[in-house]
């Protein structure tokens, strides 16, 4: 079965340059073509990456994205940029931040309203857009009254229909987090992803951390995504965490940035 390795948690801020972080993509995900490569750009509000590649592509490369059927009122939600004779899945995605200052990731979906809904509501319009639901660790956000808020969204949820996501600025010797390891217990999917912030070094993140995992059919369809997007979430199927998280020092350092305000716009 075709190899999949998966950078769930993206970012292309405006400030970087588009060949730049293809570039980093394909050399962290898969350098000598091993795996296909994926990537999910969760849009903060106010982007759209697949709008920008479209404008920029012909510089430096191609783009195809995967049309809706015909008649059908979805948007699209998948593209491949082929970059240097390589090639990187992309998905679209959506980050919202909720009137609870949480953030909520929407997998294969398009945005389609400004932040600033409950948290549950946000979630709710996911699902019925056909995305999945993730619920992203960040740095002080699940501690005090929100972390209590997201407590209760995990007893009112089941793991087939919400995941969990980790990122590279926790690294290995970061701050725990008690609701990671309450939710792994009670059998939610932890997904890693990199989750990089807008300093511009960090444009070279993107595909550094992720999941890696085996698809019957690999990718090059919209079908195919949204099958890979329900196998991500699936806890019967064996993922295994890809690259690596931020080495500590620089964990630290993207940490405090972070706490700065230069890392999110939930604070």
């Amino acid at each position: 079965m075709p190899l999949i390795r998966l950078d769930p948690h993206a970012h292309l801020y405006d400030h970087y340059r588009l060949a730049d972080w293809i570039e980093a993509a394909i050399l962290n995900l898969a350098p000598d073509n091993d795996a296909e490569r994926a990537v999910i750009i969760v849009d903060r509000q106010g982007q759209d990456s697949f709008a920008r590649i479209e404008r920029e592509i012909s510089e430096i490369g191609s783009w195809r994205v995967a049309q809706p059927e015909s008649g059908s009122n979805t948007d699209a939600i998948y593209g491949v940029v082929t970059f240097k004779d390589k090639t990187l899945n992309v998905i679209r995605g959506v980050q919202y931040v909720s009137a609870e200052k949480i953030e909520v990731l929407g997998w294969g979906v398009k945005r389609e309203c400004d932040d600033g809904a409950p948290c549950q509501d946000l979630i709710e319009k996911i699902r019925a857009s056909g995305g999945v639901v993730c619920l992203p660790w960040s740095p002080g956000k699940w501690i005090g009254k929100r972390g209590k808020i997201v407590n209760e969204l995990l007893r009112l949820s089941s793991s087939d229909n919400l995941v969990l996501g980790d990122i590279a600025i926790r690294s290995r010797f970061g701050p725990p987090s008690v609701i990671l390891s309450r939710a792994k217990r009670a059998s939610f999917q932890i997904i890693c992803g990199t989750d990089p912030l807008p300093r511009r070094e960090d444009a070279q993140l993107v595909g550094s951390y992720g999941v890696e995992l085996s698809a019957p059919s690999g990718l090059g369809s919209r079908d195919r995504v949204l099958e890979l997007l329900q196998l991500i979430k699936s806890p019967v199927i064996p993922k295994r965490v890809w690259g690596r998280p931020s080495a500590p020092v620089e964990a630290l350092e993207r940490f405090i940035s972070s706490l700065r305000g230069r890392g999110s716009v939930a604070r």
